[in-house]
């Protein structure tokens, strides 16, 4: 859609085993990037890079009324000291290429990341609430074991 607001996703840089964002650092003021969601394409043209500290939120802000989309990971990597922001502006054409025309091939880093963060919002409530019921089970019997 083509309403206000700034999308701002993170990932990790420098595992070894993945590269998520650990090539974010290659991009310049005029690239693009694409964000693929329910099989539309949307194109972002990159018009800010910055390296701020880890509690700087005032890049979330949107300044112009446009739709963004923020890339945020740690640099430098292995120090993960400050944070690199890579901001895109969204093209007029958003939304109308398909998957297909785009290069679907380049969608397994997101797949993985969408995966990732649904797995994160079922497991984490999903331990605490196991935590919450194992607690009440112990407490309960140490209350039948003290009568």
């Amino acid at each position: 859609s083509n309403d206000a607001g700034n999308c701002v996703i993170t990932a990790h840089s420098g595992l070894l085993k993945a590269s998520f964002f650990t090539n974010l650092d290659r991009l310049t003021i005029g690239d693009t990037f694409t964000i693929r969601m329910f099989g539309a394409s949307y194109v972002y043209t990159v018009d800010l890079i910055d390296i701020t500290v880890p509690d700087d939120t005032e890049f979330m802000n949107v300044p112009d009324g446009k739709s963004h989309a923020t890339l945020y990971t740690c640099t430098p990597v292995g120090e993960n000291t400050h944070r690199l922001i890579v901001r895109g502006t969204l093209m007029d054409n958003a939304g109308n290429e398909t998957d297909t025309a785009i290069g679907a091939d380049d969608n397994t880093t997101g797949r993985l990341i969408v995966g990732m963060s649904t797995l994160a919002f079922i497991i984490v409530p999903g331990i605490w609430m196991a935590a919450i019921i194992v607690r009440a089970k112990k407490d309960r019997q140490a209350r039948c074991h003290k009568r």
